[in-house]
């Protein structure tokens, strides 16, 4: 893990923008539509390789995949479910948010 005694290390946190091509793929992927999966994983490579590269140009210090294969955060079931209890349970609000980052996480590893 990256750290500094000197300065706060920054990075940014969320999606970065896609090409058309990778948005095209992602929603049919998500759609259920029959993808060509090398074609797929090429197109999501290489994004996140310009993604990364077009980071390090910036000096940002902690670096990314800009969430290239995700349609969005806020569209994963899991997530979305436990948003939804965080607001029917105020107080173990927090508690409900973790678990939504813990499932956004292992949803998507399963998916991949």
């Amino acid at each position: 893990m990256k750290t500094s005694e000197n300065r706060i290390l920054t990075t940014h946190v969320g999606s970065l923008p896609r090409s058309k091509t990778v948005t095209e793929l992602v929603f049919a992927h998500e759609a259920g539509e029959t993808l060509d999966k090398t074609e797929f994983d090429e197109a999501i490579s290489s994004a996140v390789s310009e993604t990364v590269r077009r980071q390090c140009a910036s000096a940002g210090d902690v670096v990314s995949d800009g969430e290239m294969s995700k349609i969005s955060y806020a569209t994963n079931r899991w997530a979305v479910t436990m948003r939804m209890l965080a607001l029917e349970f105020p107080l173990n609000s927090q508690i409900l948010l973790a678990m939504s980052v813990v499932l956004a996480i292992s949803s998507s590893r399963m998916e991949s």
